[in-house]
């Protein structure tokens, strides 16, 4: 179960609730440049 544990990412409880707050508030923005970016780095 230890092991399980240590593979789960670590939740930055903090960004979470900034970026849940500005989708609320209808001021989160994404940067599709960065997204895909991203996206590419995974494949």
């Amino acid at each position: 179960m230890k092991a399980e544990i240590q593979k789960l990412p670590e939740v930055r409880a903090d960004r979470v609730e900034a970026i849940r707050q500005a989708i609320e508030a209808g001021t989160y923005r994404i940067d599709p440049a960065k997204v895909l970016s991203r996206m590419l780095e995974e494949i």
